[in-house]
């Protein structure tokens, strides 16, 4: 609803919308200098951001509820931006204050704990490199199976 209403603002504003509906149409991308090598570069800044030339984005499905695709046929390499890594959800995006979010772990544990964020992020932190697909990526092939793609 709210992709919607900002599309709505958009055209009463005036402005452009993108192809595909989704917001007003990006800028074109400034044109460069007939040398770039003669001039300073832009300054550093508090935020890193892509070059204007390429501008990837999700393909979102639905409003509240819905998925949003990674854009693969744009990216080179193994590893997906997070801004651009595939959304599932049932409920929206939920928006929490990580001053008062909790994570209670429950069930088939010897004793239920509960965790602020602070105290997670006091754990040691471990980075591994995992291959993650969201399991809609197969519900076309089970929606009509073909003969030559079941075992």
């Amino acid at each position: 609803m709210i992709a919607g209403a900002a599309g709505v603002v958009a055209v009463a504003a005036g402005l452009p919308l993108a192809a595909d509906g989704q917001g007003a149409a990006a800028p074109a991308p400034p044109a460069p200098p007939p040398d770039a090598t003669k001039l300073q570069g832009a300054p550093t800044s508090q935020v890193g951001s892509r070059t204007p030339y390429f501008k990837p984005s999700r393909t979102p499905y639905g409003e509240t509820v819905g998925n949003s695709l990674a854009p693969l046929q744009d990216l080179s390499g193994t590893i997906t931006p997070s801004d651009l890594h595939f959304e599932r959800h049932h409920a929206g995006v939920p928006f929490i204050d990580p001053a008062k979010h909790t994570l209670l772990i429950h069930g088939l544990v010897a004793s239920p704990l509960m965790l602020t964020m602070d105290e997670i992020k006091r754990f040691p932190q471990v980075t591994r490199t995992y291959f993650i697909e969201c399991s809609g990526n197969g519900r076309n092939a089970y929606r009509d199976p073909k003969p030559e793609m079941t075992p």
